[in-house]
């Protein structure tokens, strides 16, 4: 079976409304070894700046893409409003019949930023293909490693107050939880000053570091079409925090998809036998 690789650079979309009309503007095209995540940090995704991301020549590397919906818990699903943006698409992935993986390219992962145990997350949608939580206290990581299901955790390193801790990579990795490591923040503009840079690089070393580099994700967190990165240069930074070449490759491509297999098997489906 051939190996399939995947990249997940996310680009986060931080409200939740988007008129009808925007909806067919969703149209990137894929070819079928890798993921792309793409994300705005605007109140839409505009025409033109949908089009800009659709015509980047990096897309053309990916499988998936993947829209990013960020909200703070407690969250719930009362509203429409609160539902992600439908995606369409003209293209479907190539898999088998009884494939765990999407066969739409585009998929969707909520993010969601816990900021205390006492505030916990209500019942997760089953219309989002990975979910992923954002602890900004050290209780509020524990809390997730305890009492929450997911595929991926993340960080704002240049703004968290609290390590992470031998103990929480060996929770998560017997969960088979992966931390993600977002470099956004280190390639964006204007550019951090240079206490939170330090402390950005502090951090994420000191997670390949105690994480012996295994259930790692590298992400760029893209916004626009200039801030995408290829895979060579995503290995390039991984190997900046100490990854060796193979461990930062698998955090690109094997990793992510391992958390989207992961995935499907969370979300219950129906199935049908017949002889």
């Amino acid at each position: 079976m051939r190996e399939i690789e995947i990249l997940s650079d996310l680009i986060t979309r931080k409200t939740t409304h988007l008129s009808p009309s925007d909806d067919d503007k969703f149209t990137v095209l894929m070819n079928e070894h890798k993921v792309q995540v793409i994300s705005t940090d605007k109140g839409f995704l505009y025409e033109s700046t949908y089009d800009d991301m659709a015509q980047n020549s990096i897309l053309s590397q990916y499988r998936y893409v993947a829209f990013e919906y960020c909200v703070k818990s407690p969250y719930t699903t009362s509203s429409d409003e609160e539902k992600p943006l439908k995606l369409f698409e003209s293209n479907k992935v190539d898999t088998s019949e009884f494939s765990l993986f999407p066969k739409q390219k585009c998929i969707k992962r909520l993010t969601i930023t816990v900021d205390s145990a006492s505030d916990p997350p209500k019942t997760i949608p089953s219309y989002y293909d990975i979910l992923c939580f954002k602890p900004i206290t050290e209780d509020a990581l524990n809390f997730v490693l305890s009492k929450c299901t997911c595929e991926v955790i993340t960080f704002d390193f240049h703004l968290n107050k609290f390590r992470v801790t031998v103990r929480n990579i060996r929770n998560a990795r017997r969960l088979g939880v992966f931390f993600e490591i977002n470099v956004y923040p280190l390639l964006s503009q204007p550019p951090l000053d240079e206490s939170n840079r330090r402390q950005f690089i502090a951090q994420a070393t000191d997670l390949v570091f105690y994480s012996k580099g295994r259930n790692l994700i590298l992400s760029t967190g893209a916004t626009i079409p200039s801030e995408m990165k290829g895979p060579e240069d995503l290995i390039a930074i991984g190997m900046s925090f100490g990854l060796t070449r193979s461990q930062a490759h698998d955090s690109i491509f094997k990793n992510p998809m391992t958390s989207l297999t992961r995935a499907r098997k969370r979300v219950p489906f129906k199935s049908m036998v017949s002889f």
